[in-house]
């Protein structure tokens, strides 16, 4: 797995670069910044660079997942989105940006600040109220993904355990629970993960490790609960006209009848 989320990064950070204005581009290849403020036409591009990148993150790390149907890994994916997302941009903003509390990375190139919603929304369609919408994303952002970043910050997850976080987050139950033979595949590829963790920690000489796992898999559950509620938070977003250019076919087939 390690190997090939190096991989998803490079991925992402070509992606991104690529993708950005010429302006922020020149001061990427200069060096003169590392990252750069997300706005409202940059962010879903850059979260559709890493949907794409984890169908082959995942292919490389699970042969099971690289055995499935087509359409049942878009689906995997499509519905944890949210989770895998979530737990890299905490993850990242952590190692980051430590000291700011009200920084999250969305993509692996940008930031969100709270306190600057206006960079986010500079470029957003004429039809969105600024002034409302920069309220709602600033108060949704603080009581949802936000609410995550303390706990990671006390756990220190290790580039290790982050990995394991990733694996059990796509081999969830919840994805598969009308699938038997799916869920033995789930509950096989889970039990594969928890022995290379409980390896992961003999070999660091941790004897008595079970608060620390619990701790580990406890920020699994928070950022599961910052996915839940952020299908809530989109719902609002789409009442507001705002990022509806950017639903597609498979969301709309997902969208609440």
């Amino acid at each position: 797995m390690r190997t090939a989320y190096g991989l998803l990064c490079m991925m992402r950070k070509n992606g991104e670069m690529g993708t950005c204005s010429t302006e922020i581009f020149d001061q990427f290849q200069r060096g003169t910044i590392k990252f750069t403020h997300v706005t409202y036409t940059t962010n879903f591009p850059n979260g559709r660079i890493m949907y794409v990148g984890l169908q082959d993150f995942f292919s490389s790390s699970f042969e099971d997942f690289k055995n499935l149907p087509k359409r049942d890994q878009t689906l995997v994916i499509y519905n944890n989105f949210d989770l895998f997302n979530k737990t890299d941009a905490v993850y990242r903003s952590v190692h980051h940006f430590p000291d700011n509390d009200d920084i999250i990375m969305p993509s692996y190139t940008t930031f969100l600040c709270v306190d600057r919603m206006d960079q986010y929304l500079i470029d957003c369609p004429p039809e969105v109220n600024k002034k409302e919408a920069a309220e709602v994303i600033s108060q949704q952002t603080r009581g949802n993904i936000l609410k995550i970043k303390p706990h990671f910050k006390r756990v220190q997850p290790t580039g290790e355990e982050f990995l394991a976080i990733l694996g059990l987050a796509l081999w969830n139950e919840n994805t598969w629970r009308d699938d038997e033979e799916m869920i033995e595949i789930v509950k096989k590829n889970r039990a594969v993960i928890m022995a290379e963790l409980h390896k992961y920690y003999a070999i660091r000489g941790r004897v008595d490790y079970a608060d620390r796992l619990g701790d580990v898999l406890c920020l699994l559950v928070h950022v599961e609960e910052a996915a839940t509620r952020q299908k809530e938070d989109d719902r609002v977003y789409a009442l507001m006209n705002m990022f509806n250019e950017y639903v597609t076919e498979l969301d709309r087939s997902f969208l609440p009848k």
